[in-house]
């Protein structure tokens, strides 16, 4: 059975039957969001963080999360009934049923800090997502993502790209790249093949790396998923995942082979995708950023949308400040004794989590 306070119900991704119900809930928001899937979310588990979803009066607000337990912290003690919250991997945040109001809002965030009080969640971190995210939150800006948008025709899509964009499309086409459309995984493969090259190539931080299972977990659990490949010579040179929901397509993940880097079949491929969201009738394609600001992906990125910046912003809020204060002295104590002096790395939150600062 659920865990139940008031009007939220907490669902477990490895429950059947609460997977069921989320499943359901999730359904009942219109949204289709990918990433609040309980599959997508249920992948993320741990022996020491839980896939849950809040859900809100049977649905009308639902929040899906991990719950991530305190005590599996080698600075803390092991009865420890302490847990803090983030998002997944991705975007987050709350979703809501389309009729509900701004009071509607504010009466969820005011039982969520309740539930939060009650059930020891210390802290919480959220990954919002860059569109439709209309809850006032207590949020900071950490750096933008580029939104290509359907609002325009394809025609004039296609000369609201920078030039070097159309150039690159015309040199992809000129070396007969082809772009494939996989909706079942008929070339994960050579999808694994080519994004793995491309993380060892960048030095990629694990948090990028997933296992096969990952990926078909995806297809065939999480509507919209679908892999696009662009093909030079016979052979996938090029590759992305997209996670679509009812009005927004995602670029998730993908790579490109150095030898295809001269083709520019990457340009093409991202043109196409956003051909088919408008043929899908979506609103538009987040292409994301980059891994520091204004690096070489995020300009690549908006070259494709020049206008199309929009911030992406982190939903960090402290249910309890004095289990918060007392987490963040026991860490400090434990490097003390463990590493010497501690000094958080600026701008981390949930500080008592924070990495050393560098240097």
């Amino acid at each position: 059975m659920a865990d139940i306070v008031g009007p939220i119900e907490v669902l477990k991704a490895s429950d059947p039957e609460q997977f069921q119900e989320w499943e359901r809930v999730w359904k009942t928001t219109g949204s289709g969001d990918p990433f609040s899937h309980p599959s997508y979310v249920g992948h993320f588990e741990s022996p020491s963080a839980i896939a849950v979803c809040i859900s809100w009066r049977d649905g009308d607000v639902i929040l899906p999360m991990l719950l991530r337990h305190l005590n599996a912290e080698e600075w803390t003690a092991n009865d420890c009934p302490l847990v803090d919250a983030e998002t997944p991997f991705g975007y987050g945040g709350p979703l809501a049923k389309p009729d509900l109001g701004e009071a509607d809002h504010r009466a969820f965030l005011a039982d969520l800090r309740r539930w939060a009080d009650a059930t020891h969640v210390v802290s919480l971190i959220g990954r919002l997502r860059v569109v439709d995210s209309d809850f006032e939150l207590p949020t900071r800006t950490v750096r933008q993502n580029i939104v290509r948008t359907t609002d325009l025709p394809l025609e004039e899509t296609w000369y609201d790209y920078e030039h070097k964009v159309r150039k690159n499309v015309k040199r992809a086409q000129k070396h007969e790249v082809e772009v494939v459309v996989d909706e079942v995984g008929e070339h994960l493969d050579d999808f694994e093949a080519v994004y793995q090259s491309t993380l060892d190539r960048r030095s990629a931080a694990t948090r990028y790396r997933f296992d096969t299972e990952f990926y078909r977990n995806l297809l065939k659990r999480v509507p919209g998923t679908t892999l696009f490949h662009a093909r030079l010579d016979g052979r996938i040179v090029s590759t992305e995942i997209v996670l679509s929901s009812e009005r927004w397509a995602y670029s998730f993940l993908g790579g490109t082979l150095p030898e295809a880097f001269a083709s520019r079949a990457n340009d093409l491929l991202k043109h196409e995708i956003m051909t088919w969201c408008h043929e899908t009738g979506r609103s538009g394609f987040i292409l994301g950023g980059g891994y520091e600001p204004e690096d070489g992906i995020f300009k690549y990125k908006k070259s494709f949308a020049p206008n199309g910046l929009v911030p992406y912003r982190l939903w960090t809020e402290t249910f309890n400040e004095g289990s918060y204060g007392s987490l963040v002295e026991q860490r400090n104590q434990w490097e003390q004794q463990h590493a010497g002096e501690w000094s958080p790395a600026s701008g981390y939150f949930p500080t008592y989590r924070a990495p050393a600062a560098a240097g």
